[in-house]
């Protein structure tokens, strides 16, 4: 079962990703449901092998940051 530890807009995603390598955590990957009239995304980060899990809810047609200026690998 996932945990979801925080819900963030898109309004302060950027701001809540780029909290995570200063506080030591790495970007594992984002996972991406299609809800019908919403897009869920997921942002996984790990920190001595425990995960921390951002929820972004999404209306479509919708548009959201990148993170990738924050986590290279995303």
């Amino acid at each position: 079962m996932m945990t979801v530890n925080e819900e963030v807009t898109p309004e302060n995603l950027l701001e809540k990703v780029a909290s995570f390598p200063l506080r030591g955590y790495r970007f594992v990957t984002m996972t991406t449901l299609d809800c019908g009239e919403n897009f869920v995304i997921y942002y996984h980060f790990d920190k001595d092998y425990e995960l921390h899990t951002l929820k972004l809810t999404l209306p479509k047609p919708g548009c959201v940051s990148s993170i990738s200026n924050i986590c290279f690998a995303a």
